[in-house]
């Protein structure tokens, strides 16, 4: 039997609750339907909203809304600028590029599409045997719901463009990456390392005894590597979207 308290309510209105008819298992509790039917529930211990997979695009693509998703977490990151390599005459290395910045961003469920449209920055192309400026990486977004441009390219010590980082927009924490360790004013013989991005360090740079003759790739949205007065600056690191998903 169940004790009832005495009905303080204006209208004096009984209240009505039919119990299960049997009874429920080892650590369940009672749950209403709010009009009195009584039934036995167990309590979940995994919280609404708990964090269950994620989804990693390194490539432009389509996420799709999983059933029972609560809400996503999106680190949004641009492509990485490629470094500069030595000059025709090999009288000057090159600097790497910068990284491309990152938009961290929660979004609600019921703010997105069953899908959404992903493009991941491709990394910046090196220059090599010129003057020209290495190319800057490209933007990356997720949806129409926030996005990161790419780093700029790497350049010869002295060239007139600033090498910066690429910059996150839309998110609820917009980060710049790196800009490259050596910038454009220095002469550096040996060529100087890309930026970092939030995901990985920038590609190395090449040194003055030749070891190493050629900058690296750089790492996720990272900038290339810059060369010596004998190498090649490298590719700036492709973008990434990483999608953590709560249900």
């Amino acid at each position: 039997s169940l004790q009832a308290p005495a009905d303080t309510s204006p209208s004096g209105t009984d209240k009505t609750f039919t119990l299960p008819t049997a009874d429920g298992t080892n650590g369940q509790v009672l749950q209403t339907d709010g009009s009195g039917a009584l039934s036995f529930t167990t309590i979940s211990t995994d919280p609404d909203g708990a964090f269950r997979s994620t989804q990693v695009f390194t490539d432009s693509g389509t996420w799709t809304k999983p059933s029972g998703l609560t809400r996503v977490r999106v680190y949004v990151t641009g492509g990485g600028g490629g470094g500069k390599g030595r000059t025709s005459n090999g009288s000057e290395g090159g600097t790497g590029g910068a990284a491309g910045g990152t938009a961290i961003k929660v979004i609600e469920a019921s703010s997105l599409g069953s899908t959404e449209t992903v493009t991941v920055g491709a990394g910046g192309a090196s220059s090599n045997n010129g003057l020209a400026q290495a190319g800057s990486g490209g933007t990356s977004s997720f949806g129409s719901h926030c996005s990161a441009t790419g780093g700029s390219g790497g350049d010869r010590p002295g060239g007139s463009p600033y090498i910066d980082g690429g910059v996150g927009s839309s998110g609820d924490l917009n980060i710049r990456g790196s800009a490259p360790v050596t910038s454009r004013e220095v002469v550096d013989d040996s060529g100087s390392p890309g930026g970092d991005s939030f995901f990985g360090a920038g590609g190395r740079s090449a040194k003055t005894d030749g070891t190493y003759a050629h900058g690296a790739t750089g790492q996720l949205g990272s900038g290339g590597g810059g060369g010596n007065t004998s190498g090649n600056g490298n590719t700036g690191g492709s973008g990434v979207v990483y999608v953590e998903q709560f249900f």
